[in-house]
């Protein structure tokens, strides 16, 4: 009976009720989000618009080659984050779904103890259908034994001409 795949089936959901319970119950606790990222640029910048299109109006050329530089030089850009969070109130969202996951869990234990006793009750109606079978065919023995003496009985009367 422990091998029974319905068995199975069911303790396995229960066990994942189990964890879906620890899921929820982490919404109160702090949380930590780390995140890293990496970028390769130059410093290369083109003029601006205005600038370019502004006639020449008495800007020099040394200013216009520091606005428009360009150079080949790249450098690495990194970038690292960490956000701390701790949940205060959410107005009962994650209060709800903790209680609805321990009701689930409640349910997948329900689950299995159905399961339990429909398998128990399978193996218990299969033994008494072969108490049943084994009885059918004794009985139906019982019955062609009967027969063959009938058989019996009738080729003797023939025999001594009373049929």
């Amino acid at each position: 009976m422990g091998q029974n795949p319905d068995l199975a089936v069911a303790r396995e959901g229960l066990v994942a009720a189990g964890h879906r319970v620890l899921e929820t119950r982490a919404g109160y606790l702090p949380q930590a989000v780390i995140g890293l990222s990496y970028k390769r640029g130059t410093m290369n910048s083109a003029m601006p618009p205005y600038l370019e299109e502004a006639s020449d109006g008495g800007q020099s050329s040394s200013f216009r080659s520091i606005m428009s530089r360009q150079t080949l030089t790249s450098y690495d850009n990194l970038g690292a984050t960490l956000n701390v969070s701790q949940l205060v109130w959410d107005f009962g969202r994650t209060g709800g779904a903790y209680d609805s996951a321990k009701a689930l869990r409640g349910a997948s234990s329900a689950d299995l103890r159905a399961a339990r006793e429909a398998v128990h009750l399978g193996v218990t109606q299969a033994y008494f259908g072969v108490l049943a079978s084994q009885e059918m065919v004794a009985a139906a023995e019982e019955v062609r034994r009967q027969m063959a003496h009938h058989l019996e009985v009738a080729q003797a009367q023939v025999e001594a001409g009373v049929r």
